[in-house]
């Protein structure tokens, strides 16, 4: 990923949004407390990467 450091380049998300909508705002103290308590209330598994 070394060419985003190469030249300027600019994230257009207009198509994202025409499909998915404007999206959500999570404040980074909310979006802890709610990963945890999601993983405190989730089953106790093997969480593992996709593929393996």
């Amino acid at each position: 990923m070394l060419y985003q450091f190469r030249q300027p380049h600019v994230v257009d998300a207009t198509a994202y949004r025409g499909q998915f909508g404007p999206g959500q705002t999570t404040s980074y103290e909310e979006g802890i407390a709610r990963t945890l308590q999601w993983y405190r209330q989730a089953p106790h598994q093997r969480f593992t990467a996709l593929g393996t």
